[in-house]
């Protein structure tokens, strides 16, 4: 489908200064002095908060961001699962040596403007701008303070050398964002025409957690800037029924709404846009291009990422918010500015950004929740293993203390057992599913109270592999599916209904790979629907990989390697939200031979947390799961 959408980008450029008032906190970086907008936005307040977090990551979808400028280049985004330069899309997310982004333009992994005939100048530094707003390093003795230290920028170029685009390279482009871990899209360029298909690219991230931040336009400067209640602009205005995109106006110093900038129901909240000083595109062989900061610019465009680099300061000191959680700290913590504005009264959001109030609302609202004891305890971790000649289950606290362990095979079965646990019948209690690591595809469905229901022979009974279990809903039914894949042999998922009967089954690596696969699901990007996620058995570097299973096929959405690359003995797998955030965790194990290390990861594939389950010599590998504890009732309930 060809789409009509065409995007421009909005910079004004002023040739003048501002007097700055009174800070708080100054950064040794030498043109700080020449930033204004730190002061009015309390930029100098948050940091005494944090300064950012390198784990989160903004996709600026702009012409291109120069990742070799000084301010810049250590905060440039890395795919880590990519070896760069060897021609191979090691990462498996179709875009080969895709290592610091890509260009959708050129349809390369060199995500730099490109400095080619009809170019403009604005044109060609306007993502280096936006990039240096975010995420200039600060404090390093260098050019200018970005509002987010260590945050990291991951250059996605969609527009040409001219600020011009369309809407296929940026769907493709939101797409990517999305299965690449960004946390945030920052969008400083709008288009006149509406895309039912960009909307749905837009709802994909939203449900995957990510935040969009897009400008409102500087059109009709003449006439006071462009009525986006009369004529919409996209894709600010593109989230009609549920508010997935954070508009952005601009204001100037003295809060008043800038003649260039859009206004209407589409904006939900205003931030400086005129007289910046920032890190440009530099080229010693192009005359327009010999210095590495400059200005003076304005726009809607500029003020758009101070919105994006706020969400990341937020997002870095508390990661377990949602994003839409993050949104609203953004939003309500804003300075009124109806009175700067009588004009505009209700058309420039709730106000002008204030990243310090923002951050304080998060750091408030977090510390209530922290004093609710029984949301952080209703959560456990079950590991399994077997250690003399007996298959232990042990259970485990959010604080990896040791609650409760049974023998639940006898001593004469001496292969242990992978364990998953979920409703699959429908009466509110869990069962526990377990199936042999070694021997033939049993999986055994037991209560509750570890009592035998009855079993499944998962694939031929000559397999001697052993299997892997795991329980959710992959196909948004509302009914749990019991999930297995053989542990030795070709990596076949089979999904089973709650009766033992065979409902689907897909292939989640290449056939060819005789290692086996362990097996886990849950929602992940929030869509009622289970993604699948997979652990390579044995064999194999101890990837961890996670789809979404559509009509039989598998979409890969992300992959970790959860241990060093050459431990070669498994990984097991689970997932569950265990402490009490909304979000779920992806939690792994090592498999055969491994230590009893177990690590946490959030939904960005980021550690959160790891310790020992057993004895520091142990090396028998640990088997996982997740169940919930109530803890207003005495007696445990799975």
């Amino acid at each position: 489908m060809k789409h009509k959408f065409l995007f421009t980008i909005f910079i004004i450029i002023f040739f003048f200064s501002f007097l700055f008032p009174a800070i708080a906190l100054v950064p040794n970086d030498p043109d700080y002095s020449k930033q204004w907008y730190l002061s009015a936005i309390k930029a100098n307040q948050a940091w005494d908060i944090t300064t950012g977090s390198p784990e989160i990551i903004v996709a600026v979808l702009d012409g291109g961001v120069d990742i070799d400028h000084p301010d810049l280049i250590k905060n440039i985004w890395t795919n880590q699962n990519e070896i760069a330069g060897n021609g191979i899309d090691d990462d498996n997310n179709g875009y080969t040596d895709d290592i610091n982004g890509w260009d959708f333009i050129e349809n390369s992994n060199n995500p730099n403007p490109k400095i080619i005939p009809n170019y403009t100048k604005v044109a060609i530094n306007h993502g280096t701008i936006i990039a240096g707003i975010i995420a200039a390093e600060g404090n390093n003795n260098q050019g200018i303070s970005g509002i987010s230290f260590k945050t990291k920028i991951m250059p996605l170029r969609i527009l040409n050398e001219q600020g011009k685009g369309n809407g296929n390279n940026f769907i493709k482009a939101i797409d990517y964002a999305i299965k690449n871990g960004a946390y945030i899209l920052n969008l400083s360029f709008t288009g006149n025409e509406e895309d039912k298909e960009l909307l749905k690219a837009i709802e994909r991230a939203w449900k995957a957690g990510v935040i969009i931040v897009a400008a409102a336009g500087n059109e009709n400067s003449e006439n006071n800037g462009t009525d986006l209640d009369k004529t919409p602009r996209y894709p600010i205005c593109s989230d009609e029924q549920e508010n997935m995109i954070i508009g952005v106006a601009a204001v100037d110093n003295k809060d008043q709404k800038t003649k260039f900038s859009s206004f209407g129901k589409c904006i939900d909240i205003s931030a400086p846009g005129i007289s910046f000083y920032g890190a440009q595109v530099y080229n010693s062989e192009e005359i327009d291009f010999k210095e590495y900061y400059g200005g003076y610019y304005s726009g809607t465009s500029i003020a758009t990422p101070q919105i994006a680099a706020a969400t990341a300061l937020i997002w870095g000191q508390f990661p377990n918010l949602t994003n839409k959680e993050v949104q609203n700290f953004i939003l309500n913590g804003a300075d009124k500015i109806d009175e700067q504005n009588l004009e505009y009264k209700n058309k420039l959001g709730t106000g002008r950004l204030n990243v310090y109030q923002s951050l304080k609302l998060a750091q408030d609202s977090l510390k209530l929740a922290q004093n609710s004891e029984e949301i952080l305890n209703s959560k456990k971790i079950i590991a399994t293993s077997y250690k003399d000649n007996k298959t232990y289950l042990k259970i485990f606290n959010i604080d990896s203390n040791l609650n409760y362990q049974q023998i639940i095979y006898n001593q004469h079965f001496q292969g242990g057992v992978n364990v998953a646990t979920g409703d699959i019948d429908g009466d509110g209690k869990n069962e526990i599913i377990t199936g042999q690591k070694i021997g033939e595809p049993l999986v055994k469905v037991f209560d509750k109270d570890v009592n035998f229901k009855y079993q499944i022979i998962a694939y031929d009974s000559n397999s001697k592999g052993g299997v892997s279990v795991a329980i959710g809903d992959l196909d948004g039914d509302g009914k749990n599916e019991i999930i297995t894949g053989q542990k030795i042999g070709e990596p076949l998922v089979k999904v089973f209904d709650k009766d033992g009967n065979l409902k689907y089954q897909v292939m989640a690596y290449d056939p060819n790979f005789k290692g086996g696969v362990n097996v886990t699901t849950g929602d992940i990007d929030g869509d009622g629907k289970d993604e699948l996620i997979v652990g390579v058995a044995g064999q194999k570097n101890p990837y961890v990989r996670v789809y979404k299973i559509v009509e039989n096929s598998l979409y890969l959405k992300f992959q970790i390697m959860a241990y060093d690359p050459n431990f070669k003995g498994g990984v097991n797998v689970t997932t569950g939200d265990i402490d009490g955030d909304g979000k779920n965790e992806l939690i792994t194990s090592q498999g055969e031979m491994g230590e009893s290390i177990i690590k946490i990861f959030d939904e960005k594939a980021n550690l959160k947390k790891e310790f020992k389950s057993f004895d520091p010599e142990f090396q028998n590998g640990v088997s996982l799961a997740m169940m919930s504890f109530f803890k207003k009732k005495r007696d445990k309930e799975l």
